[in-house]
C-alpha cells in the first residue's frame, strides 16, 4: 500500500471486501486501459530524467550519441503523451467522471466511502477539462490503480483477461 492509499484508509476508507457490492463504474476496462497509458507516459518521463542525470562525465562522441537517443526518447514521449491524451478525450462523460473520481480517491483527497462526495467534486470540473487535469497529475496511473484496488477491482485480473 502506498502513501495515497494509506491516506484514503486514514480518512476512513477501506478496501471493498469481495462480499460487499462494489461501486459500478461505467467501464472498468477503460479505466485500466487509461491506467496503462498513464504508466507508459510516467515510465518515459522517468527514463528521460534518469538519462539527464547520467550525462555527467561523457565525452563529445558519447554526447552526440546521447543527443540522438534523447531525440528518440522525446519523440516516443510525445507519441505516448498524444496517445494518452487521445485516449482520455475519447472517454464518455460518465467515464471521465469515474476517472476523475478515481484519481481524487487514489491520491487521498477522498476516502473510498466518500465516492459520492468525490464524484460531486469531479463533476464540478468542466468535462472537457478532465483529460487535461488527468494528464497534469504526476503518477496518475498509480493513483488510479490505488483507487480501483480499494474499490475491489483487480489489475491482475484485468491483465489476465487480456491474455485469454
Amino acid at each position: 500500500m502506498n502513501a495515497s492509499t494509506e491516506g484514503a484508509h486514514e480518512a476512513g476508507g477501506q478496501a471493498q471486501s469481495q462480499d460487499e457490492e462494489r461501486i459500478a463504474l461505467a467501464n472498468p476496462e477503460r479505466m485500466f486501459f487509461i491506467l496503462l497509458k498513464a504508466r507508459q507516459v510516467d515510465d518515459l518521463d522517468e527514463d528521460i530524467e534518469n538519462d539527464d542525470e547520467d550525462e555527467g562525465d561523457a565525452d563529445e562522441l558519447e554526447l552526440l550519441d546521447d543527443e540522438s537517443d534523447e531525440d528518440e526518447q522525446l519523440e516516443a514521449e510525445a507519441d505516448g503523451a498524444a496517445e494518452y491524451l487521445e485516449a482520455l478525450q475519447s472517454l464518455s462523460d460518465d467515464e471521465r467522471l469515474d476517472l476523475a473520481t478515481l484519481l481524487l480517491i487514489g491520491r487521498g483527497d477522498f476516502a473510498v466511502d466518500e465516492w459520492d462526495e468525490a464524484r460531486v467534486q469531479a463533476a464540478a470540473m468542466a468535462l472537457s477539462q478532465i483529460p487535461s487535469f488527468i494528464v497534469s497529475i504526476s503518477e496518475a496511473g498509480d493513483h488510479i490503480e490505488d483507487a480501483l484496488s480499494a474499490l475491489g477491482y483487480s489489475f491482475d485480473e484485468f491483465e489476465d483477461s487480456l491474455q485469454k
